[in-house]
């Protein structure tokens, strides 16, 4: 089971909406307790639904949170991109420029 233990299978509790990602698990001596499933926090007592919402509301904003960031990292990437395309472009286009002024000047 969670937390290294070799209790039962977890089930979900038949509670408010609040607490639907709390699972409830045995200890190996089978005393109860209950962890969440994304956060792995973990309690003897099952919480209560203010706790539940309160935990929710953060998981919830960390994620959003995380989706920001990785949404930003892929605009700054394909900027980056964008911007390395233009100076190799620039490069390019001032070097076949120099050549072919040194072929001109060679003529």
């Amino acid at each position: 089971g969670a937390g290294g233990g070799g209790g039962g299978a977890a089930t979900l509790p038949r509670s408010p909406e609040e607490l639907r990602n709390w699972l409830s698990a045995y200890t190996e001596d089978g005393q109860v307790y209950y962890y969440h499933r994304h956060t792995r926090a973990v309690r003897w007592e099952k919480p209560d639904v203010d706790v539940a919402r309160q935990m929710e509301a953060r998981v919830a904003a960390a994620r959003e949170e995380v989706q920001q960031r990785q949404e930003r990292r892929v605009r700054e990437i394909a900027e980056e991109e964008d911007r390395r395309r233009i100076e190799g472009e620039q490069r390019d286009s001032l070097q076949r420029r120099a050549e072919h002024r040194v072929k001109a000047w060679a003529a």
